[in-house]
């Protein structure tokens, strides 16, 4: 399923809201026995989170404007995640990218998937190009690995 929300930057503060009417209008179309990834798409290229929660802060240098970025981009992850998991539907990998569109839209989009874990995974890519996403996966993957596998 793709949803847009048209004139929304994934910094509203009241994306929650919108989220969850959406949510809530479509929720005949989840099967609440079945799992789902989320994957957020939104315009990397509006720098619209300097008005989210951080009005008061100077930001410095680049290194921490984007760590800023990933942790606004991250509270607006699990918000979205949740108008879906409070539904009682199934959220178990959830995504949020940058794309560079020059609109203010947030693309949502929700598939299903079998179930191969026991846990929830969150990524966070704020601008990457395509080859940079491959990079941050394999990286990603290589840590997975480690962790349930070993060296």
């Amino acid at each position: 399923m793709k949803f847009t929300l048209e004139n929304t930057n994934i910094y509203d503060n009241k994306i929650k809201n919108k989220i969850g009417k959406l949510v809530n209008d479509n929720i005949a179309c989840f099967d609440k026995e079945k799992f789902y990834k989320l994957a957020i798409y939104y315009s990397a290229d509006l720098e619209e989170f300097q008005n989210f929660v951080f009005e008061e802060l100077k930001i410095k240098n680049k290194k921490e404007k984007r760590n800023k970025k990933c942790e606004a981009l991250g509270t607006q992850l699990h918000k979205v995640s949740d108008c879906f998991i409070n539904k009682g539907i199934n959220i178990i990998e959830n995504r949020i990218e940058g794309e560079p569109t020059g609109k203010e839209t947030v693309n949502i989009k929700v598939e299903e998937i079998q179930k191969k874990n026991n846990f929830k995974v969150y990524n966070i890519h704020p601008e990457y190009t395509p080859e940079q996403r491959i990079i941050a996966n394999e990286r990603m993957l290589q840590k997975l690995y480690e962790i349930f596998y070993g060296n």
